[in-house]
């Protein structure tokens, strides 16, 4: 079985939201950085598997629900499997922050955008 740290990462990133966790609490709880535990979630690192056993005790989840690729039970975790490495990363950076802070940056690419394509004209 191939590990997704993709989905993994969103999975840790839910579970740990919805037990009221920040980064740096659940970085606490198991010994690590809140830098790290950013990676887990964004997939850019493979967590071990003592890690991944200690937060599904941690989150009262089942180790076999944290390395499973279905994510399809979790309504909060909208993934799609991107071909393309770069908005994989995009995607992963988008879920873990506000709702606010997504506007900003949506309104921050359309106008680089619209800046474009009236330079280009």
């Amino acid at each position: 079985m191939e590990i997704n740290n993709f989905v993994i990462g969103k999975k840790i990133a839910y579970y740990r939201k919805k037990s009221d966790l920040t980064q740096k609490q659940l970085g606490a709880k198991l010994g690590k950085s809140k830098d790290y535990i950013s990676s887990l979630e964004r997939g850019v690192v493979h967590p071990s598997l003592d890690l991944l056993s200690d937060m599904s005790e941690l989150f009262n989840e089942s180790l076999d629900e944290l390395l499973s690729d279905n994510i399809s039970a979790h309504p909060l975790i909208a993934v799609q499997n991107y071909d393309d490495e770069l908005t994989n990363e995009f995607a992963a950076l988008m879920s873990v922050i506000s709702t606010k802070r997504k506007e900003k940056i949506l309104e921050t690419i359309e106008s680089y955008i619209r800046i474009k394509e009236l330079s280009s004209n």
